[in-house]
């Protein structure tokens, strides 16, 4: 089973939410799977997080115009609960 993640980066106080993004993307790293991110900007760079340990092979990125609709996808990724390798068609993005 995959992860879900909510980048804090792009928030107010740019470094802070960077170092933010950076912190939790090293946790991420740690798990099995899948990590779907979630942000309402795109703002963030793939190879920082490979730096920390997260290869953006293992990323499924999804950028929200409003902050609403990204709590919403961040929601819809728990409920959905696991990815399949073997059929990336299978994942609903409506």
């Amino acid at each position: 089973m995959g992860r879900s993640m909510k980048s804090p980066a792009g928030e107010p106080g740019g470094i802070d939410g960077a170092a933010a993004a950076l912190f939790v993307a090293g946790i991420a790293a740690r798990t099995k799977g899948k990590i779907v991110w979630c942000m309402a900007r795109a703002d963030l760079f793939a190879p920082a997080l490979a730096q920390v340990g997260l290869h953006p092979d293992r990323v499924i990125y999804v950028e929200a115009d409003r902050e609403d609709d990204v709590l919403a996808s961040f929601e819809e990724a728990l409920r959905f609960g696991g990815w399949e390798p073997s059929s990336p068609s299978s994942f609903d993005c409506r």
